[in-house]
C-alpha cells in the first residue's frame, strides 16, 4: 500500500468535515420540509449537493467570524439552501 502524503490526508479531513457540515444543515433542512408536509404543503427534499455548493461558499463566515455573525451567517445559509 502506497503511503498518502501529508497534503493529500489534509485535503481529505478537509473533504470530509465540509461533508459532515453540510449533512448537519441538510438534515435541518428535511425536517423543515417535514413540517411543512404535517401542514399539507408539498413534499419536498433538500438539494445536498446546492447545500455543499452554499456551505463551501460560506465557510470562511461560518468558521471565523464572531458568533452573532456566524448565527445570522447560520441562518442565512440555511435559508438559501431551503430555497432550492
Amino acid at each position: 500500500m502506497a503511503k498518502v502524503s501529508g497534503g493529500v490526508r489534509q485535503k481529505r479531513y478537509a473533504h470530509c468535515n465540509l461533508v459532515a457540515m453540510t449533512r448537519l444543515f441538510t438534515n435541518r433542512g428535511d425536517h423543515f420540509h417535514n413540517a411543512a408536509v404535517a401542514a399539507n404543503i408539498p413534499e419536498t427534499q433538500t438539494n445536498f449537493t446546492n447545500a455543499l455548493a452554499v456551505i463551501g461558499q460560506s465557510l470562511e463566515d461560518l468558521v471565523l467570524n464572531h458568533a452573532a455573525t456566524m448565527a445570522n451567517c447560520v441562518v442565512r445559509v440555511l435559508n438559501s439552501i431551503l430555497r432550492v
